[in-house]
């Protein structure tokens, strides 16, 4: 049995050099678990990403988008993090986008009711993945983030370089959906939680 599952959400077939699946292929863990799941009828990455977790019996689940280009060392990294911290729901850590580094940032969960410093490409433990909310339309990785924290789950920052992506349009930039809209549904939805933090 995989010890991690990789679900990556696509929105057309993967070709051979893809980025993602070669820098998965160098891990230096073994015992992973790819799965790509299509975007069947463009219903969004959080529709393809909970279809694609339907396949997922490993321990840990990751999340990638399909342009990322990982560490070798990354999943070994956060799975001895998650494994050192029993009490922690997921793990995060740095990326690179053009250069910059982002998700610097130590585990807060006040600082989290305010705005997401959490990347989509955090390790989770498979038994407490929320599922994303296919209803939300941009924020859907700050939205599980609130939705674990306010069960009481905590997350753990790993301080090292994981990935490396590019600033592309999409949900996090050009999105039709303005932040602010986007954060109100947001801030509606955990309006208990976060108490006009958000």
């Amino acid at each position: 049995m995989a010890l991690v599952t990789v679900v990556i959400p696509a929105v057309e077939p993967l070709k051979p050099d893809n980025v993602t699946l070669n820098s998965l292929a160098r891990q230096t863990l073994k015992g992973v678990q790819i799965v790509v799941q299509m975007d069947e009828q463009k219903r969004g990455a959080s529709w393809a990403r909970n279809r694609g977790f339907q396949f997922c019996r490993s321990e840990f689940v990751l999340f990638s988008d399909d342009d990322v280009k990982w560490e070798p060392r990354a999943l070994k990294a956060l799975i001895g993090a998650l494994r050192r911290e029993p009490t922690k729901a997921w793990v995060y850590g740095i990326y690179l986008m053009e250069g910059q580094q982002y998700g610097s940032q130590e585990w807060d969960p006040q600082l989290l009711k305010k705005f997401n410093y959490i990347t989509t490409m955090s390790l989770i433990r498979t038994k407490l993945f929320p599922g994303f909310d296919e209803s939300i339309q941009r924020l859907q990785d700050w939205d599980v983030w609130l939705t674990m924290a306010s069960r009481g789950m905590e997350g753990l920052f790993l301080p090292q370089i994981l990935f490396t992506t590019y600033r592309r349009a999409g949900i996090t930039f050009g999105n039709e959906l303005t932040w602010e809209e986007a954060a109100k549904v947001l801030r509606m939805k955990h309006a208990r939680y976060c108490k006009g933090d958000l």
